[in-house]
């Protein structure tokens, strides 16, 4: 069984730098579907790609009041493509327990429902009609996801968390630097 189909949840936030100061972001939810192929390499290592397509939440607000704006509602669209070093290992008859750690790098498409701004230009509501919501984010990231699942037969229930590397900000609203932190619950079906 080398492919996987799988859907579940994302819990993302970003982790800002602004200066010499790092905070995070409020996390919030989304959800994913992907499909992977295991190409083996030993009988219990190879590797692992595919693509992966989310649509997350993402506020990077700051919590404890360091930044002078706040975003809320923000959408992130990306297609992620990992590839990974696999292991998996039999517990027992039907029962395979694998940990994965590599890169990956993705399109990131930016959507928003609303911002406050909490400094001197204060606005609620959706973007003003000329400022351009693609230029929110670039549309480049690229990252380290890891993880491990536990497979039952040919169903699989994974746990990942990827860590951005590249800045995702695209300098609409701050200098600020943001790199993307995503929690990622799946279930898939093997074949």
């Amino acid at each position: 069984m080398h492919n996987k189909v799988f859907i579940g949840g994302d819990f993302a936030k970003m982790q800002v730098f602004e200066g010499n100061r790092t905070y995070e972001g409020n996390p919030m939810k989304g959800g994913h579907l992907g499909y992977v192929h295991f190409f083996p390499i030993h009988p219990v290592v190879g590797i692992e790609t595919g693509a992966i397509f989310s649509i997350y939440g993402i506020d990077p607000a700051a919590t404890n009041g360091i930044a002078d704006y706040t975003f809320a509602d923000n959408m992130l669209m990306d297609i992620s493509i990992p590839v990974t070093a696999k292991g998996t290992f039999m517990v027992r008859e039907g029962v395979f327990l694998s940990g994965f750690l590599g890169p990956y790098i993705g399109v990131v498409r930016g959507r928003t429902g609303s911002i406050d701004y909490q400094g001197g230009d204060f606005y609620n509501g959706s973007l003003r009609p000329e400022e351009d919501e693609d230029a929110m984010y670039h549309q480049l990231d690229a990252g380290v996801t890891l993880g491990g699942s536990i497979r039952v037969k040919r169903i699989d229930f994974g746990l990942s968390y990827n860590i951005g590397l590249m800045d995702v900000n695209g300098d609409t609203y701050s200098e600020a630097k943001f790199e993307k932190r995503l929690m990622r619950l799946s279930v898939g079906f093997c074949f």
